[in-house]
Order: C-alpha cells, then sequence, then structure tokens
C-alpha cells in the first residue's frame, strides 16, 4: 500500500508540473500576443518565497501553542492547543512519510521547548 500511494504521489507531482508548464505557456503565448497585460502585482510569487507544508504547519503549532500561553479562557486555551496539536501531528506524519523521521523528532522537540520559553 505504501508503495502505491508513493508511486501515486509521483504521479501527481508529474500532472501538477505538467499541469503549471501549460499554464506558463498559454500565459507566455498571450503576453507576447498582446492579450494579457501584467503588473507587478499579478506575477506569481518566486519559489524562493515559497514556504513548504511542513514550514507552514510548523508555524502554525507554534503561534496556535504561543496564543493559547495568552489567552484567559480555559475554552479558547484548550481549543488552541488542540490545534497546535492537529498540526503538528500533520507535520510528522508528512515529515516521516517524506523520510525525514529524525527531522521531524527534531521539529517536534523544538516545539515543545518552545513552550518552556
Amino acid at each position: 500500500m505504501a508503495r502505491f500511494l508513493e508511486a501515486a504521489m509521483k504521479l501527481w507531482d508529474l500532472l501538477a508540473e505538467s499541469k503549471i508548464r501549460e499554464w506558463t505557456k498559454r500565459r507566455e503565448e498571450k503576453r507576447t500576443a498582446g492579450e494579457l497585460e501584467l503588473d507587478e502585482s499579478d506575477e506569481a510569487p518566486l519559489l524562493e518565497d515559497a514556504k513548504s507544508i511542513e514550514s507552514q504547519l510548523f508555524d502554525e503549532a507554534r503561534a496556535a501553542r504561543h496564543q493559547a500561553r495568552q489567552c484567559e479562557d480555559p475554552e479558547e486555551r484548550d481549543a488552541l492547543l488542540e490545534r497546535s496539536k492537529k498540526a503538528q501531528l500533520r507535520m510528522m506524519v508528512l515529515l516521516e512519510r517524506g523520510g525525514y523521521p529524525l527531522l521531524a523528532r527534531s521539529m517536534e522537540n523544538r516545539l515543545n521547548t518552545d513552550d518552556d520559553d
């Protein structure tokens, strides 16, 4: 089953890359034909500016824990802590499935030590 999922993800990546290339090609053709006028705000963000889903989940878990520490309402605090746990769990699963178990443990430890600060 794991091999099937891995193959499916690789296929998904190839399909996504193909769609992005098609979109870029069509957009470039329209730009060359003068059908598309762009301003700077219309440009796609640079890949180097993008964050991985794991980084986004780490930031989400960290922010929710920080908010929970400052929250006085117990119900809201519990909801924030639950949100943090879910983000952390998703991050851990993605990293471990991606073959990065040591990174998963390291980020988990970092989140837990952030709690002590």
